[in-house]
């Protein structure tokens, strides 16, 4: 009976440490940045389906074309590397409640707090890209 009691208490203590460090090297946004223009070269093969209808409905660009994509991690202290020069460093402040500063160059962009849920993801930016184009940020939950 003794060792049983310590086998649990010691299986308690393991998955109250593993627990939540298991969650927090987890949480991760994903971010990509797409270039919206009004050249005729379409809308990223389907690349872009679950954010088309956001994008479309918000701006005014003929054309929407994923340039780049990944996971950004909400615990970090340093920016995330996610293309074309652009970093991001994504803090979470609440259950569905982060703060996003985008950067390029170093320079920071833009900062502000984002309220994130499943199937509603949030457009920042506007940066200029190329003639007519602008580069767009989507963050969403993965």
């Amino acid at each position: 009976m003794k060792t049983t009691i310590h086998v649990a208490a010691l299986a308690a203590a393991i998955l109250a440490l593993a627990g939540p460090m298991a969650l927090a090297q987890g949480d991760a946004v994903l971010v990509r940045l797409v270039a919206a223009d009004n050249s005729e070269a379409g809308d990223g093969n389907g690349e872009l389906a679950d954010v088309l209808p956001l994008l479309k409905d918000n701006l005014r660009f003929k054309s929407y074309q994923l340039l780049a994509s990944g996971k950004v991690a909400t615990g970090g202290t340093q920016p995330t590397a996610v293309g074309l020069g652009y970093s991001i460093l994504v803090t979470k402040q609440g259950a569905n409640t982060f703060s996003v500063d985008v950067s390029k160059g170093g320079r920071s962009l833009v900062k502000t707090r984002v309220i994130l849920a499943p199937r509603q993801p949030v457009m920042l930016g506007g940066f200029p890209y190329n003639d007519d184009g602008k580069v767009i940020v989507v963050v969403s939950l993965p």
